[in-house]
């Protein structure tokens, strides 16, 4: 064991086999990671007044007075690799919709797979719905859908663990089956890659050692 240790050849090969690991973990850290995105499906005003009547007019929304109304549907979606589980949120997810905005109506009308059951709050503040910590595995979504008066633009909030940004995707962003089996075989494909670089490098090792071949310095 101790003539092995000493052998300049052995670690040689122990360099080599580690820079080949580290090469195939760099490359499957590349393609795992962790995203999550929204979509706005649609903007919709509800509500189209003449000016000049405008401020003559008085509309109510289940009590309450309002004065530019828009229905919103929100996607919101993990786009990336990895699972984001509830202990991942270090800030809630949040979605503020604009500083004098108010949401009056809020109802999820979509979801994958249906057992999610997301919890939300947006009363306060009115102009933001906050999302309590919940699981989305990879491709998993809610559609939400939202009735906003004085909507103005949408600013995403939180912090998620191996989430740099909650940005916002196109239309086009969203998964069909066959994108999903695309996307699945494109990772089998880079793990049986990462697999096979390894394989090598033991076959390397072993053949260096069986043979006693020295690896030239460079």
């Amino acid at each position: 064991m101790s003539e092995l240790l000493n052998n300049p050849t052995f670690w040689q090969i122990v360099s080599l086999f580690a820079v080949l690991t580290i090469g195939a973990i760099t490359i499957y850290q590349q393609f795992s990671k962790k995203s999550l995105a929204y979509i706005v499906l649609s903007e919709i005003p509800l509500l189209s007044i003449n000016k000049a009547i405008k401020s003559k007019l008085e509309i109510y929304f289940d009590g309450t007075p309002i004065k530019d109304v828009y229905l919103v549907v929100l996607k919101i979606i993990n786009n990336g690799r990895l699972p984001i589980s509830s202990k991942d949120y270090e800030e809630p997810l949040s979605f503020n919709f604009g500083q004098n905005a108010n949401i009056l109506e809020a109802d999820i009308v979509d979801k994958s797979p249906p057992i999610l059951k997301p919890k939300f709050s947006y009363r306060t503040p009115p102009n933001k719905i906050s999302f309590e910590p919940f699981l989305l595995n990879k491709k998993d979504f809610i559609t939400i859908k939202l009735i906003i008066d004085q909507y103005d633009r949408i600013i995403s909030e939180g912090r998620i663990v191996g989430v740099p940004d909650i940005m916002a995707a196109p239309i086009s962003a969203t998964i069909s089956l066959s994108e999903k089996i695309k996307d699945s075989l494109f990772i089998l494909r880079k793990f049986f890659i990462i697999l096979l670089i390894i394989i090598i490098s033991l076959f390397i090792i072993i053949f260096f050692l069986c043979s006693g071949m020295i690896i030239p310095n460079f």
